[in-house]
Parts: C-alpha cells; structure tokens; sequence
C-alpha cells in the first residue's frame, strides 16, 4: 500500500492545545491534533490541576517513540491567547529538527563538571546521528524545578558548555501555589530536576529576551540577607518590606503579587538593568525573591516603559534576522503576566503574540545564556525555509 508524508509543505513545527477536564481525554485531544505528523521531540507545558504522573505516562504511551519533556507552569499561551487549566504542545518535525534531552536530578548537589559531561555527551550524539554542529545550527533549551533555586547555577554551567551557541529556557511553575513544580521527562515526573535539550535546527533562528522597565534614583542596599533562600531581610539597615513599602507608596500590609508586578527592583549587571522579582513578604518583614540576591547588592527602583511598544521592537527586530516565525517558543514571567492584566493590556498583547506565533508558558524565571531573569519574555523565535 502506498504511503505518503501528509505534513503541510515547509512546515517543520505544529502545536496543540486542550482544555479537557481528564487526563485520557486531554491526551486524546492532543493526539488527535497532532496526528500525520512525524515528530523528533513533543515539548508539553500543563497546568498544574492536571495529575502530571498520569498525563506523563499517558503521553508516552500515546507518542511513543517521540521523547515527551516538559513542566508545569503558571498559565499556558499560544496564538489563541493567554490561557489557564490547559495543555500547550509542540511538536517539532524529524526533517529539521534533531534533539538530544538529558535530564539533571538532584540539582541541590549540581556540580558544574557533570552538567559539562552530559552537554559533550548530547554533541558527541549529535555527531553521529546527523553531522558536526556549529554554533550556526545548534541551540540550548532548559527547563528547571522553579522552586530548587538553582537555576542560576545550572544556567552558567550549562551555558560554558554549549560552545558558543545560544541558550533560553524557563523555571516549571504551579499556578503561584508555591509548593511544587514539576519536570515530565519520557514517561515520568520529577521535582528538583532539570531538562537540559540540546537541539540541531535546519531553519533560521535567534534567541531573543524582552524587558521594559528603567531605573529609578531610589535605591536600596541589602544589608542582611539569606542568599541560600533568595531573602532579603534589610534594605538600607531597616526591615525589607518597610523600606520597600516606603519606596513604592504603598501601605505594608497592602504588599503582594501585584504589588510586586508593577513596581519590580533592578540589579545592573554588565552595563544593563535586571528586574528581580519579589515573590511574598516573610518572616520579620523580609522580602522573598524569585532569583539570586546577597548581602551588598545595590538595587534600584524600577518604572515600566511602553510595554506595547517593548514587544513590537522586540518583534520587529526578531523577523529581521529570522523572517516571519513559525514559531516563537515564549517564556514570561507571571509577574509580567499581572502586570499586563493589570494595566487592561491583555487583548493588545494576544494580538502582537498571534501574529508572532507565540507558543509557551507563563514561569517562575527565565533563562538567558548564562543569566537566570525575572519580568521578560524570553524564547527562541524559529523562522521557516
């Protein structure tokens, strides 16, 4: 009986989404969605109502030989718009794509040599299966357990290793529950862990990370602080979230999520401004942070810029190095994501990521070469032939 490739011609990418309510129907949904197509990897993104064991298992019976990875998140998006309670899948064509997923567990005993033994493990794979890499034709993609409050060291020990190339990824989320994040990886569920794929693309791409905030002259030293934790218990020798409440005009015990989305402290960091998102307020007045801080770092007030404006830049600038995008894999801190529900943006900012192709999840931190981020998109926009 004759066969025939029934992909669309010069498409090499598809996503699938489901608001199905059981496992077996969201997995069928998906399937379903997603059949005909001949996939080197199917990256899956899932609210964290769903049971992850039972979605893992299923969907690796389901796609199996595909390798399925993926991780929880704190909202879901695609070109239909910025979602909750769903699944967002994308599957990428064995044609133009070939990846290599290594998985890390245990990252409170990362040690910097194993992340570079697994990196040169997945390019000597590489090597074989399709042909030498360059940095021209290979990229990194990480996805972390958002709470292990390691993903600046994975970052940088992942980032050394990858020669050159490009590197994004994004911290697992749980709806802001803060009480457990989860990793999928070929069949099974992992909490403090990583994935690590390393990725050889035949199409045009770039790595790209968005923000839209400047400093203020308000500034704020930490002056006591748990580094291992992310807290900050001192600014300026006075309880944190005083000082903190005090800079922002805001009463103390007013502090919280949307709060800390509207008025974010920056750290400079090689010439540039990094926002650090606050996650709650602490013991003894303290402020928990949702990336690295220590003792002595100077932070400064920050004020958000156009954010419309921010992202058509951003956009404009990405179709000039890769075209018009089949996709762009968009990872958004939910910080930015309260921040433009807050501000009535939302229906605006749907519309600029439909006509981008935007596909990805909303997290707890995002990944940039060697910099774990707070409050951008971050991704990796991939062009077409």
């Amino acid at each position: 009986m004759e066969t025939r490739d029934v992909r669309p011609p010069a498409t090499d990418i598809w996503y699938a989404t489901t608001h199905e309510e059981r496992v077996e129907d969201a997995v069928s949904s998906l399937q379903e969605q997603l059949s005909g197509h001949y996939l080197s990897l199917l990256l899956v993104f899932f609210s964290p109502r769903f049971d992850a064991e039972n979605l893992a298992q299923a969907l690796s019976n389901v796609f199996s030989p595909t390798v399925v990875v993926g991780c929880s998140t704190a909202g879901e998006f695609s070109p239909q718009g910025m979602i909750e309670g769903s699944i967002v899948a994308i599957g990428f064509s064995t044609e133009t794509f070939a990846f290599v997923p290594k998985l890390v567990e245990d990252l409170r005993e990362l040690r910097s040599q194993d992340v570079g033994s697994m990196v040169q493990d997945a390019f000597y794979t590489l090597d074989r299966r399709v042909g030498g890499l360059n940095r021209s034709d290979t990229f990194g993609l990480m996805f972390a357990d958002g709470l292990s409050q390691r993903e600046e060291q994975l970052a940088a020990a992942f980032n050394v290793s990858l020669r050159g190339a490009p590197l994004v990824g994004a911290s697992a989320a749980d709806q802001m529950t803060f009480t457990g994040t989860k990793i999928m990886f070929k069949g099974k569920v992992y909490d403090n862990a990583a994935i690590l794929l390393i990725a050889r693309c035949q199409l045009p791409f770039c790595a790209f990370s968005c923000d839209h905030y400047e400093p203020t002259e308000v500034r704020m030293v930490v002056t006591k602080a748990d580094a291992e934790r992310r807290i900050v218990y001192e600014f300026n020798a006075a309880p944190a979230a005083v000082e903190y409440a005090a800079a922002i005009g805001a009463p103390l015990d007013e502090l919280g999520p949307t709060e800390f989305a509207q008025h974010p402290l920056a750290v400079r960091v090689g010439g540039k401004f990094y926002a650090r998102a606050i996650k709650e307020v602490c013991e003894g007045d303290g402020l928990a942070f949702m990336s690295a801080v220590d003792t002595g770092v100077v932070f400064s007030l920050a004020r958000a810029d156009d954010i419309i404006e921010n992202i058509r830049s951003t956009f404009d600038d990405i179709r000039v190095q890769v075209g018009r995008p089949q996709l762009v894999l968009g990872f958004e801190c939910l910080f930015r994501r309260l921040e433009i529900e807050g501000n009535q943006l939302k229906q605006r900012v749907e519309a600029i990521y439909a006509e981008n192709q935007v596909v990805g999840f909303h997290c707890y931190g995002e990944q940039f070469r060697a910099m774990h981020l707070n409050q951008t998109l971050t991704g990796m926009a991939i062009g077409a032939r």
